[in-house]
């Protein structure tokens, strides 16, 4: 086959996968070719990778892999050292094999360029230039986020190897001659230990210190000895609660364990030198997430998802294949994240994955600072899962049983104590509190200021409008920072809401927000009764924008979907049928038969303006010493006295907490302080405010005051000082003029008057308790104790240091009422009344000719007339039409 016709065979192949930009074929040894394909996109190069590798052209297979970037030099230099002999040559030799090879030269600064890749070593008879391969097999294609536009191929994962170490301490190593050449990596057993962290790293150190900063690790357990007490090394599986030793080294602060040139693990400092005292563990390491790239993200949950719920979080390398099928009901290809190899695949995630051991019986567990963080979340929702947000050590195995339905084993999490863990968590986080002979683990907590408190309820508002225009109102957790500043145009500053954490802050809004948690990834939905309301919502836009406010049943779901762009998937509403749905929202839609079917229609709603006013004059009616009711208890009330049921659903809303919600200037609603998790219901600040206004104007006749006497008179009933800023306004105007509902001002000028609303003139509770419903011995004890105005006289008695001729006048007076004294009839009186013919006598008085009802009215015993009649509201009296002649006696002249 010749050169040009394998360049359109691969141009063929590519091309089902792609657009090709370009082939480029090219000597690779003395009897292969190498070809270079250019694809258009990253995705496109990716998939040709995962299908034709190791396709069958003519008799032999293509191995093909994936390169980014526009310089290739390092590869080509890596493909010459890796057909060498212990991919080591010359300097002379690997740069005349280059230009043999690829026809142009290589200059000497290339190579030192890439200490990553390549060691230079002096020698006696000139430079050797050696490849170390794993720290190439490692680098994954797609490993930096520059990668994309071509302009580097530098992996963001740092791995550090030795050029050639000892395999073991030749000082301490107590068995026969070490033989390199003859060790078997498959003979390595891994130790397990069970030792404290603080202790195995403060000897570490010091062993590191004695060994100049290198310790192989095949002879740690001879050196350790040899400084202190042997160690107890365990088989797997034989000591409970032991873990591995390599693993637990890794754990400590400042110390790393690399891989040397000839494959054996060494155990050195991060940085070649002891940390300082109060270095940032996390500072120091040297592993770091793959960003920018997606494939390798998504692996890296994965590999979390899938070790955490493995035994002791530990699988051998040998079983990951059917495991992870298994697990995920899918093949884990290699080719698709761009490698050819799953060794290569696995150590492209060291910041997730450790790899143990050597040769064939390597195991697989999560690296400390992926084990931390997996710990730290899992004991922040223990916490919150308690009451009381704490737990002490000696309940933390049942507490931590109940919360994850599973036994807990510390060495699940890659330690062998649990104050290890605890020690790695910080103090930000959590907050641990030695008792008397325990230990108390909680949640720190912050007062957040009253401003904070409200910013974080308008948050919440806003939570709920935004997650409103998502598919099924909800949102992938990675998504909500830029989201939010998109759909409002400002960043999300969580100290602004007294907060240092973004799941912090969604955990104070429960009442709207849930967060999900599907493996690694999480989620944000709206509860379900703010997705009750948005669908409320949708279904009223829907519905208003059909003839009639209606659609027909059998329409419904395809309207939806082609209106807002998503299906209405009815397992979200825990609904299995279309009418079981519509049935939890009876508040805003109906189903009514139609000559076509049924249909669904909008509910003619009620007003709130009548309810509002009830509702106001219920909750002004009670005292003050209990000026709050339960949300149940409100409405047996509101039933009580207006014999009419509260039924939220009549002014479209799910539920009556939802209804009163629709009212936060009027009413708001908390916890009970009994801590029965119940909702109470209490007037807002202001409306606090309007209710002693009411007691205030009950206590002046015909119930209002002038406006410039109000300050004054205020003041001196509530015994305190008044400021109308206290409540949020500058002057006494704009905070009268904010309760309209109670009271309205007539007048202009400085004859500006308060007056009381009709409807806000009843004293006591708008509750009607009828005397039949009292027993006797209640009446009797009601006829000989002293009544409410008799009461209120009392305390106004001569003890009372009030000035009863400077104070208000008392509610319990009865109003003034002017009536002429009898006067006998003079003779000489030039007016005289008409005689009528009735069986009165000529001196009854006046008013003993008003009709009987009147006369009865006056007759009534004090306690059973209103003390609250004014003279506005009294009966009127009727009309007695008076009659008089005048007659006139002429004087004669004499």
């Amino acid at each position: 086959m010749s050169r040009k016709d394998l360049q359109h065979i691969l141009r063929d192949a590519f091309a089902k996968h792609g657009r090709v930009k370009s082939v480029d074929l090219s000597p690779h040894t003395d009897y292969q070719l190498k070809a270079c394909v250019h694809m258009s996109s990253l995705q496109q190069a990716i998939g040709a990778v995962s299908l034709l590798h190791r396709y069958k052209i003519g008799s032999k297979r293509i191995h093909v892999s994936l390169v980014t970037g526009v310089n290739n030099k390092p590869l080509k230099i890596t493909s010459v050292l890796q057909d060498a002999p212990a991919k080591c040559l010359p300097l002379y030799k690997l740069t005349e094999t280059f230009e043999r090879k690829f026809g142009r030269k290589l200059a000497v600064s290339d190579l030192y360029r890439l200490p990553e890749l390549l060691c230079v070593r002096e020698q006696a008879g000139g430079r050797l230039v050696c490849l170390l391969s794993s720290t190439h097999a490692r680098q994954s294609p797609l490993g930096s986020a520059h990668s994309h536009d071509g302009s580097n191929n530098t992996s963001p994962v740092l791995f550090e190897e030795l050029e050639y170490h000892e395999p073991v301490c030749k000082q301490h190593w107590t068995q026969q001659d070490f033989s390199e050449s003859d060790f078997d990596p498959d003979s390595y057993i891994i130790p397990f230990v069970q030792v404290s962290l603080k202790v195995l790293a403060a000897h570490v150190h010091t062993l590191l210190q004695t060994h100049e900063g290198t310790i192989p690790l095949l002879s740690f357990p001879e050196c350790y000895a040899s400084e202190f007490s042997p160690l107890t090394v365990v088989e797997e599986g034989k000591v409970d609660g032991s873990v591995p030793l390599e693993h637990l080294i890794t754990c400590i602060p400042g110390v790393t364990i690399v891989t040397a040139q000839n494959g054996f693990k060494i155990i050195k400092w991060i940085h070649n030198k002891p940390p300082p005292p109060n270095a940032d563990p996390w500072l120091q390491q040297r592993c770091k997430s793959p960003v920018g790239n997606p494939q390798l993200i998504q692996f890296s949950r994965e590999m979390v998802d899938l070790m955490k719920n493995q035994p002791a979080c530990l699988m051998p390398i040998t079983k990951f294949i059917p495991v992870y099928h298994h697990h995920f009901a899918k093949q884990c290809r290699v080719s698709d994240y761009g490698y050819t190899k799953l060794l290569e695949l696995l150590e492209a995630v060291p910041h997730v994955l450790q790899i143990l051991g050597l040769g064939s019986k390597r195991l697989l567990t999560l690296t400390h600072r992926a084990q931390v963080k997996r710990f730290t979340q899992d004991l922040l929702k223990l916490l919150k899962f308690q009451a009381s947000k704490q737990v002490l050590i000696s309940d933390f195995s049942q507490a931590y049983h109940w919360c994850f339905s599973r036994n807990w084993q510390v060495v699940d999490y890659g330690m062998c104590d649990l104050l290890d863990l605890l020690a790695e968590i910080p103090d930000t986080t959590i907050t641990i509190s030695p008792q008397e002979s325990d230990t108390l683990i909680s949640v720190p907590k912050r007062e957040r200021t009253a401003e904070e408190a409200e910013r974080t309820r308008q948050f919440g508002k806003e939570v709920v409008d935004l997650l409103r225009h998502q598919p099924h109102f909800r949102m992938a957790f990675s998504k909500f920072i830029p989201t939010y500043h998109h759909h409002f145009g400002r960043q999300c500053k969580l100290s602004y809401y007294g907060f240092t954490k973004l799941m912090e802050l969604f955990e104070a809004i429960p009442d709207v927000l849930t967060v999900l948690e599907c493996g690694e990834e999480r989620l944000l939905t709206l509860t379900e009764m703010e997705r009750v309301k948005a669908l409320a919502a949708q279904l009223v836009k829907l519905l208003r924008a059909q003839r009639d406010s209606a659609l027909p049943v059998s329409q419904l779901l395809s309207e939806y979907s082609k209106t807002f762009g998503y299906a209405l998937r009815l397992q979200d509403y825990d609904a299995s049928t279309l009418p079981e749905l519509l049935n939890k929202l009876c508040h805003v839609v109906k189903l009514a038969d139609d000559h076509h079917g049924k249909e669904v229609q909008l509910i003619n709603r009620k007003s709130l303006r009548a309810l509002t006013s009830q509702l106001l004059a219920l909750m002004m009616s009670l005292p003050e010493e209990r000026d709050y009711l339960g949300v149940e208890e409100l409405s047996k009330k509101y039933e009580l006295i207006y014999d009419a049921a509260l039924n939220p659903c009549e002014y479209g809303f799910i539920s009556l907490s939802e209804l009163l919600k629709s009212l936060p200037y009027l009413l708001q609603l908390s916890e009970d302080e009994d801590g029965d998790c119940r909702e109470r219901v209490s007037l807002t600040r202001l409306y606090q405010f309007a209710r002693s206004v009411r007691a205030l104007l009950h206590t002046y006749h015909y119930n209002q005051i002038f406006l410039s006497e109000f300050w004054g008179a205020f003041c001196k009933y509530t015994g305190r000082e008044f400021n109308p800023q206290t409540y949020g306004y500058k002057t006494l105007d704009e905070l009268l003029a904010a309760i309209p509902q109670v009271i309205w001002i007539k007048g202009h000028g400085h004859k500006k008057i308060i007056v009381l609303k009709n409807d806000m003139k009843a004293r006591g509770s708008p509750v009607l308790t009828g005397e039949k419903d009292r027993c006797p011995e209640e009446k009797n004890r009601a006829a000989d104790s002293p009544t409410s105005s008799e009461m209120e006289l009392l305390c106004l008695g001569p003890a009372s240091p009030v000035d009863l001729l400077c104070g208000p006048v008392p509610s319990c007076l009865p109003s003034p009422q002017l009536r002429p004294d009898p006067v006998q009839m003079q003779l000489a009186d030039l007016i005289h009344f008409e005689t009528q013919s009735h069986s009165h006598s000529e001196q009854e008085p006046v008013y003993d000719r008003q009709p009987q009802s009147i006369r009865d009215h006056h007759e009534l015993p004090e306690s059973q007339t209103s003390s609250t009649d004014s003279p506005g509201r009294r009966a009127a009296r009727n009309k007695v039409k008076l009659a008089a002649n005048f007659s006139f006696t002429a004087a004669r002249l004499v």
